[in-house]
């Protein structure tokens, strides 16, 4: 039978002689999925003599990728506590006829920087062995990774690989390029219309990517993060244009790209398991040994990288690299050299000195990264305004511009002043809540002025910076409108810079 003549999938109660029996009967259950004879994907609940039971489901690799278990686990949690399941998102297969139509419409020259002509893997590559090696990065440098990203905005993923591009400059001593190939979730839409964000199946997307070192650490963490989020369509593109575009001039290059000799993935934190409110607990981890890799299993590049969370604020990168890249001692040090370096970049990203930055993904309309660093430095220097202190940063529009030289000469010019009176009582305390509250809500209430060299520039704090000022003085109503009236002339001489 067919996979796709399959019946509904069969729930087996398979009774077991306790836990240690659980690696062989799983090991079973795995080795009986079969791509075209099916089945795809099985459910078993196990039963042992002290009456627990565990939960085993399996379903072939190629049917359904990591996000799509996510879902799973997501929907069998809600139902059986009896809730109602989300929406049904656009199908796989709707989705994989337009992918396929989209493919001609991409750009393939948007992957010139992304592509390296890598190390040819020898004629007999076969007969070399390869390194395994694990290493576990200090647990107090893992617990402060959150924290770190906020400094430059980046995440787990984008450190580690700056750690790693750093390591490996370091261990030849001269400058050397990482080269990897990148797994996305492959789900962002492409069109609005598209919506595959509760849809199982197996989207992962693989692309190259460039990592090259720079002079200092934070160029080199700013770096890293701009060219994983400049990366075209999400890295999408790469395999439809390799895959699916017809062949011509412009796709010839990707056609023809060789993948890189290292994959590079961080599995994330697997939260619907993991999380406290889940029906589900993973088995303690260490005492089931199950293989992950069968004996004829052939690996898509010749060498891995992967970064996975563990128990508690484990965080190990694991590495399978072949000797004819690296010798065993050389992935060994790579694999120190990266725990130095991450705690180098934490180190400088929670350093007080450290000002932190955003790169042109962050701020697409300053259009340059040279733009970004010197709005940057113009902000520091004359505002006293942080990176970690702005949300937002664009150009002015041709009239705000005008209006900015025309204040430039007069500080008092296009001021607008508004008085009220307030019947009743007044609490100060509250109104300022009130306005605080209203100026979180509209952006433009946080906004100052940016001059620079490149051009003028709005900068939306993240605070309310407003300036409160409070005359405690009694005026006689006689005296009122022309006490007024000389507080608005000063105020307005003040002016805004």
């Amino acid at each position: 039978m067919k996979a796709s003549d399959a019946g509904p999938p069969l729930v087996e109660c398979v009774d077991v002689d306790g836990f240690a029996s659980l690696e062989s009967a799983i090991l079973n259950k795995e080795q009986s999925l079969h791509l075209t004879d099916g089945p795809l994907f099985c459910v078993t609940v196990f039963d042992t003599p002290d009456a627990s039971q565990y939960i085993h489901l399996t379903m072939h690799h190629a049917i359904a990728d990591l996000v799509s278990w996510r879902i799973l686990l997501s929907d069998l949690q809600a139902l059986l506590s009896h809730k109602a399941l989300s929406a049904k998102t656009t199908s796989f297969q709707e989705w994989a006829s337009r992918l396929e139509r989209q493919a001609v419409e991409w750009d393939p020259l948007l992957w010139s920087d992304y592509m390296c002509d890598d190390v040819l893997p020898p004629s007999n590559a076969s007969v070399y062995n390869s390194t395994r090696h694990r290493i576990v990065l200090d647990p107090l440098v893992a617990m402060q990774l959150d924290k770190a990203n906020e400094t430059y905005g980046t995440n787990i993923q984008e450190l580690a690989l700056a750690a790693l591009t750093g390591a490996l400059n370091e261990l030849h001593g001269d400058r050397v390029d990482l080269c990897v190939m990148l797994e996305g979730h492959g789900r962002d839409a492409w069109d609005s219309s598209l919506d595959v964000s509760s849809t199982v199946g197996w989207f992962t997307s693989e692309y190259p990517v460039v990592l090259s070192a720079t002079e200092t650490v934070a160029g080199l963490v700013r770096q890293v993060k701009q060219k994983l989020r400049g990366v075209p369509h999400h890295g999408l593109s790469y395999g439809a244009i390799k895959y699916l575009a017809p062949s011509s001039w412009r796709t010839e290059r990707i056609k023809l790209h060789r993948r890189h000799n290292l994959s590079f993935n961080y599995t994330g934190r697997f939260q619907e398991v993991d999380s406290a409110g889940s029906r589900f607990f993973r088995p303690v981890q260490g005492l089931l040994h199950v293989p992950q890799h069968g004996p004829d299993e052939q690996e898509l590049s010749p060498g891995s990288l992967l970064v996975s969370h563990g128990d508690g604020t484990i965080l190990a990168l694991d590495m399978h690299i072949p000797e004819w890249a690296l010798s065993p001692d050389q992935v060994r040090a790579w694999g120190t050299l990266w725990c130095k370096w991450m705690h180098l970049l934490v180190h400088h990203c929670l350093d007080s000195a450290t000002i932190g930055g955003r790169t042109l993904s962050d701020v697409p309309l300053l259009q340059s990264t040279e733009t970004v660093l010197a709005v940057e430095a113009e902000m520091l220097n004359s505002l006293g305004l942080r990176p970690l202190d702005v949300q937002d940063v664009y150009p002015v529009t041709p009239l705000q511009a005008g209006f900015l030289g025309a204040l430039m000469d007069d500080p008092a010019a296009y001021v607008l002043q508004v008085v009220l009176d307030v019947c009743g009582d007044l609490s100060l305390d509250r109104l300022q809540r009130s306005w605080h509250r209203v100026s979180q809500d509209i952006s433009f209430l946080r906004t100052t002025a940016v001059a620079s060299e490149v051009g003028m520039f709005q900068a939306v704090t993240k605070q309310d910076w407003s300036e409160w000022t409070m005359l405690d003085e009694l005026w006689p109503v006689t005296t009122l409108m022309d006490s007024t009236a000389k507080f608005l002339v000063a105020d307005r001489r003040r002016g805004f810079t």
